[in-house]
This record gives C-alpha cells, sequence and structure tokens, in this order.
C-alpha cells in the first residue's frame, strides 16, 4: 500500500505546485533548456512538470520510508561486490554520486549493507532546516562531514580504509574546474580526483533511481583512475570522464535529477591548464596528451586504453 499512496500523494503534490506555487520554475525550465536545445518548449514544461512531482515524490519518501522492512523489500542493491573489493585494498573508497532518484533514501539504505558510510554534505545555514535534515539522515551507520576544510581530514579516514561519499553534480566555482556537461562548460568538484591520486584510495560509482513501480534500485560500478605523467592532464580528464558518466545516468532518467539547481552559472575564465573541448570526446584529448608528454594514455590498472581513445604519434 504505501507506494501507490506515496505515487498518489506525490503526482498530486507536485503537479499543484507545477501549476499553483512555482517555485524555481523559472530556472528549471532555462536549465532544461540549455541540457536539451533540441526539446520543443511543450517538450520542456512536461519534463519540468514530471521533475516537480519528482520532488514532491521525494518528500513524501522521505516521510514514509521510515522501517526497516520498507528499505529491505523496495531498495534493490546491485554491484556491492566492486565497494568491498576496494575497502579490501586497505586504501579507502571514494564513493561518487549524484543528486539523481531519492538520494536522502540512498544515504539512509548504508545500513542495508552495515557500511559505515562518512558523507561530505554542504553546510546548512539555517537551524530548523538543518535540524530536521539532520533528523531523518540520523543513522547509526551514517556520518556527515561539512564540506569546509575536510580534504585533510578525508585523507586522514581513507589512511583508516573508510568509505567516504560525495556527489559532484553541482557548480564548484572555488577550487573547481571547467568540464563539459551536457556539452556546456560546468565548474565542477575535482577534490574527489585528487583524494585519490594522493591517497591511492579507489573510486567507485553509484547511481539511483525511482522504477515506474515507486521502488529504488541503487547500483555501483569501479571507475579506473587514468594515469599519466602529467597529474593537471589526469585531474582534468578523470574529473571530466565522471561527469560525463553521471551526464549519461541524467539522460536515462532526466526528470530525477535536481533541475532546480543552476549548474552552469559562473564565467570560465580559461586559465585552466587543461582546456575542455565541447563537444567532449575522449579521443580530443589524445593529441594533446601526445604533443606534451609523447606517452600512451591508459587507465590506473595497466589494462588497455579506454575505448575510442585513439592516439597517433
Amino acid at each position: 500500500m504505501i507506494l501507490p499512496l506515496i505515487r498518489f500523494l506525490g503526482h498530486g503534490l507536485g503537479t499543484f505546485i507545477f501549476h499553483f506555487a512555482p517555485i524555481r520554475k523559472k530556472i528549471i525550465l532555462q536549465q532544461i533548456t540549455k541540457a536539451y536545445p533540441e526539446k520543443t518548449q511543450h517538450e520542456v514544461h512536461t519534463l519540468a512538470r514530471k521533475n516537480y512531482q519528482h520532488y514532491a515524490l521525494l518528500f513524501w519518501e522521505v516521510l514514509f520510508f521510515r522501517r526497516k522492512k520498507d528499505f529491505e523489500k523496495y531498495v534493490e542493491v546491485s554491484g556491492y561486490e566492486h565497494v568491498e573489493n576496494a575497502l579490501r585494498k586497505g586504501q579507502g573508497v571514494l564513493l561518487v554520486g549524484s543528486h539523481m532518484g531519492n538520494f536522502e533514501i540512498t544515504l539512509r539504505a548504508a545500513f542495508l549493507k552495515k557500511l559505515e558510510l562518512y558523507f561530505v554534505v554542504k553546510t546548512i545555514r539555517v537551524k530548523v532546516l538543518k535540524w530536521i535534515v539532520d533528523f531523518f539522515r540520523k543513522n547509526k551507520y551514517l556520518k556527515l562531514i561539512q564540506s569546509e576544510h575536510t580534504y585533510t581530514k578525508i585523507l586522514e579516514l581513507l589512511k583508516k580504509n573508510q568509505a567516504i561519499g560525495f556527489v559532484i553534480d553541482q557548480h564548484k566555482e572555488k577550487r573547481g574546474i571547467y568540464v563539459s556537461f551536457f556539452n556546456r562548460l560546468a565548474a565542477t568538484n575535482s577534490s574527489i580526483v585528487s583524494l585519490a591520486m594522493a591517497s591511492g584510495a579507489s573510486i567507485v560509482l553509484g547511481q539511483t533511481y525511482r522504477t515506474p513501480k515507486g521502488s529504488f534500485r541503487i547500483s555501483f560500478a569501479p571507475f579506473p583512475l587514468t594515469r599519466t605523467q602529467n597529474q593537471d592532464f589526469d585531474l582534468f580528464y578523470n574529473t571530466q570522464e565522471i561527469t560525463c558518466k553521471i551526464e549519461e545516468w541524467i539522460r536515462i532518467h532526466p526528470e530525477q535529477w535536481l533541475w532546480g539547481h543552476r549548474r552552469w552559472k559562473g564565467t570560465y575564465e580559461g586559465n585552466q591548464k587543461i582546456k575542455p573541448t565541447l563537444p567532449y570526446s575522449r579521443a580530443a584529448y589524445a593529441e594533446y596528451l601526445s604533443k606534451s608528454l609523447q606517452t600512451d594514455l591508459f587507465p590506473g590498472d595497466g589494462s588497455h586504453p579506454p575505448k575510442s581513445l585513439t592516439f597517433s604519434f
């Protein structure tokens, strides 16, 4: 009974807000139009309405999903062996996700695998809102880390073979780098790649989405870190590849992403060492690397080059 009720309440509330209390509607329409310039105005509005329904569903799900048996029944986890394999190496694991599906349900679901998870979050300035969010996130397996000044702390946790969670699909102008996202330059958090390079920790990507029936699927996949003799290139290239993967997830379930966030704000000054190329393609960076290093670009595991990445020396 819980899923049909949530769907009914979510679709009803989301549709009502879209038509009669359109909070951030202008921003959502602008963001969808930027990402999908080929869509008609009607298609953009239809996707925006579904996005409002998604937010309303997220709200009701957070309220109703409180019992362990609901998580065990309605949350399916696949690929978790990649997290376990990473932890067996003893250098920690960086779990990278996005604001897809119900990310709050994903955080709570850590207890299903009894995974002690440290998750990096932005500081909520409004005390009442912070209390509400902290209350619903309360979980003995979940420990929250405020995003300010945490780099050294995270390195220490990785040395202790801990799992650290991030989302990197939001604007990150300070200490971020510009990469291609939906064929537009987007300032992106590069600290995950920097931490992996500095610590030797593994990166595992985590995707979550809501099924048509209202249940949830969380899947994990390893991300082979590319390492060359050029650290600037590695930082850029790996951040770009992770961003491309997130874009791929969003294109499959576009109604379930956080379009209310202004992902493309800020101005690219062109002063970063590796220049982003639009549209992005792996082959576009082979020439740069070949000229600067006269070396091949291989994944960190020493296997073959990534697919579609070619070189001519």
